[in-house]
């Protein structure tokens, strides 16, 4: 199976080859939507009611949180995908992405809750990013392909998301 002048590992499917980028376009665009629309909302009257100041600083400091977590993390996603399997994680972390996301509003006025859910959401990005699906379903011949196109489903992502 081919996709892309992706060349398939013995048993992959259509779908496992998509996945590749697809995961990368797909986490992009989503958590860039989010992490817009979370921000949007610190200076809504009617959730946080911040002034631009405090929520330039709760975007900041939320980002470096995240990211000083995230590389820590990591350190650990492969042997998450390991020991759980690539579906469970997969799921996993979806769902937990999603809860995140939806309780911005909900943890509404509570600037910790919003850092606790931005963090965790941001974890979530990084093991969305760092699946192993290129080492798993492309041959070793066309793995320059599938990690460029894993990047390019990045930039797609960007350019939809903006």
């Amino acid at each position: 199976m081919t996709f892309l002048k992706m060349e398939g590992k013995p048993g992959v499917t259509l779908i496992n080859l998509i996945l590749v980028p697809g995961i990368f376009f797909m986490s992009t665009l989503v958590s860039t939507d989010v992490i817009q629309s979370s921000v949007y909302i610190l200076t809504n009257p009617d959730y946080y009611n911040l002034s631009k100041t405090e929520q330039d600083t709760i975007s900041a400091n939320t980002f470096s949180i995240g990211t000083f977590l995230s590389a820590g993390l990591v350190l650990i996603v492969g042997a998450l995908y390991d020991v759980l399997g690539r579906r469970v994680t997969c799921i996993t972390n979806a769902v937990v992405g999603a809860v995140m996301a939806m309780l911005f509003p909900v943890v509404s006025p509570s600037v910790i809750g919003f850092y606790i859910c931005r963090v965790l959401f941001t974890c979530t990005i990084v093991i969305s990013l760092s699946n192993p699906f290129c080492n798993d379903y492309v041959t070793m011949g066309s793995r320059g392909a599938g990690t460029a196109l894993q990047f390019n489903g990045n930039l797609v992502g960007t350019i939809l998301c903006v």
